[in-house]
């Protein structure tokens, strides 16, 4: 089903956007398929009706989440913390703090920041 999912929102996307299929936005693709919540990269702990799955589907599309879990409740160790922090451009509209900010408190910050712009 994700297939034929993704490839009749690249066929909409493609007439709308009056491109040929192999030049549309590859991620305004991705942010139409999540917003219909498909699964575009799997994660034991995290469902599509988690609150937090289109941030997880986004930066686990981006390599932020290597693992099969997100672990979103988890404290962010310094080094993820300072790798996602780089890889977004560096800015973070929350107050970090270490041994207190969680992995889902981080990316969901991160996202909003790359969603604004």
């Amino acid at each position: 089903m994700a297939l034929g999912q993704a490839a009749g929102m690249a066929a909409s996307l493609s007439i709308e956007d009056g491109l040929a299929v192999r030049k549309i936005d590859v991620e305004k693709l991705q942010r139409e398929l999540l917003k219909g919540k498909a699964v575009l990269i799997y994660y034991n702990d995290v469902s599509p009706t988690h609150p937090l799955f289109q941030v997880v589907q986004y930066f686990g599309l981006r390599g932020f989440l290597p693992d099969w879990n997100a672990r979103l409740d988890e404290v962010v160790n310094t080094d993820d913390a300072a790798k996602w922090l780089a890889a977004a451009g560096g800015h973070l509209p929350l107050q970090y703090q270490q041994g207190i900010t969680t992995r889902g408190e981080m990316l969901r910050a991160l996202y909003m920041a790359s969603v604004e712009e």
